[in-house]
């Protein structure tokens, strides 16, 4: 009888211990499915602004007969957002354009105050 006593409850605990996982489980994938569906939307989060990224990218595998650098095709996908935004003020620099724009500008007077780009 206690051995049946024992065995009842070890199937107990693995039930239980089941079901919390199933639960966890469930909840998690609620909760991304949530953040999918209802979270933050932005340019590169739609499905079709990826998938027409990837097309692009396939093409450019298929046809381009020179040798592609993936980093400069990087920066030109995150110069081509900023540009997008349609302001002339907004520029997206890499940063060794950065460091050069920054340092042609250091120690220049812009009216009544230094520029920001001024070491101090």
């Amino acid at each position: 009888m206690e051995k049946w006593r024992a065995y009842e409850g070890q199937k107990k605990i693995r039930s239980g211990f089941a079901a919390g996982v199933l639960c966890v489980l469930l909840a998690g994938g609620l909760i991304f499915a949530g953040w999918q569906l209802l979270g933050p939307k932005t340019v590169l989060s739609d499905p079709a602004h990826r998938q027409k990224l990837a097309y692009l990218e396939k093409l450019i595998d298929q046809y381009y007969l020179e040798d592609k650098d993936e980093e400069e095709l990087a920066e030109g996908i995150y110069t081509g957002l900023v540009y997008g935004l349609g302001d002339p003020y907004s520029v997206y620099y890499t940063a060794e354009q950065y460091e050069e724009a920054s340092a042609s500008h250091r120690g220049r007077v812009c009216g009544n105050r230094r520029d920001d780009f001024t070491e101090q």
